[in-house]
């Protein structure tokens, strides 16, 4: 999500104004002659700190006139690419100051040892042993949904960013290909994950952004989130700015720059609030 409001001359921070959670009421019956029951609204504020972002790269005139290609279009295009990881990574690590973290572990050969391990205070409790299996995705639905009542994204189920390993993982798992062996075979031959128990499945291969962790690096970390787990701020959008020539023009650059922070919206372990799972391994 984005914080509205914010912007140029706005100060260092911005404040993320959240509203907990009401209570359930345990009858809300009403009585004709007494006024409705009042719940109070408990709001919050949390600072999203603000920096500046980016990279630059320089190359000479003689580069440029001498290349047979368009030097300023590929330095673009790769500090496009650079941006769009800083910024995946900036993210990444802000989802990752959840307090609920899920380690797979057991041997995973049946139902009797696929197990895991849930904690609640911001720091794994396990050694991953193994990859990430269709239970594991089970769990994590029941974990979000049932136990944290976490919203889903736009009313469509969450999302699970994995790095690859362990979507590889869980297409391997006999249970996700005798699923997938008939309702849509294609998916195997796509490297599509697909939804699982209404979880989305993305993977990815950014290393600075999720690691391979656990015995023998067995597992990619992850993310599985519902709607508006990070919030981010951007006083200037980044943006690729061109340097003036230096060296009467001998010397030229492109940078891309930015000003923006990110943060977890809620770094509690409460049902109604928390709603981001950390997959991970001491």
């Amino acid at each position: 999500m984005m914080v509205d409001g914010f912007g140029l001359h706005s100060g260092e921070s911005a404040n993320l104004t959240r509203m907990h959670a009401l209570a359930e009421p345990s009858d809300a019956t009403l009585i004709e002659t007494q006024r409705i029951p009042e719940d109070l609204v408990r709001f919050t504020a949390k600072p999203i700190v603000i920096r500046e972002m980016g990279r630059a790269v320089p190359y000479t005139s003689l580069l440029e006139d001498l290349a047979h290609f368009n030097v300023r279009n590929a330095v673009q295009r790769k500090l496009r690419e650079q941006m769009t990881l800083a910024i995946d990574t900036m993210l990444a690590r802000a989802g990752k100051k959840t307090l609920l973290r899920y380690t797979p572990t057991g041997t995973g050969a049946d139902a009797a040892t696929t197990t895991y391990s849930l904690t609640t205070t911001g720091t794994f409790g396990a050694v991953a042993s193994r990859t990430l299996k269709v239970y594991d995705i089970e769990e994590l639905k029941s974990i979000l949904y049932d136990t944290y009542k976490a919203e889903e994204v736009d009313g469509g189920g969450y999302i699970g960013v994995f790095r690859y390993r362990s979507l590889l993982g869980v297409r391997r798992d006999p249970a996700w290909q005798l699923w997938h062996q008939y309702t849509d075979p294609q998916a195997k031959y796509n490297g599509e994950t697909g939804r699982i128990e209404d979880v989305r499945m993305l993977e990815t291969n950014h290393a600075m952004a999720f690691a391979y962790v656990g015995t023998g690096s067995v597992l990619g970390e992850g993310l599985v989130f519902g709607q508006d787990a990070i919030a981010m701020a951007e006083a200037l959008t980044p943006e690729l700015r061109a340097g003036i020539p230096d060296d009467y023009g001998r010397s030229k650059g492109v940078a891309w720059l930015g000003e923006l922070g990110a943060d977890i919206v809620w770094d509690t372990a409460v049902p109604g609030e928390s709603n981001i799972v950390y997959v991970g391994s001491q």
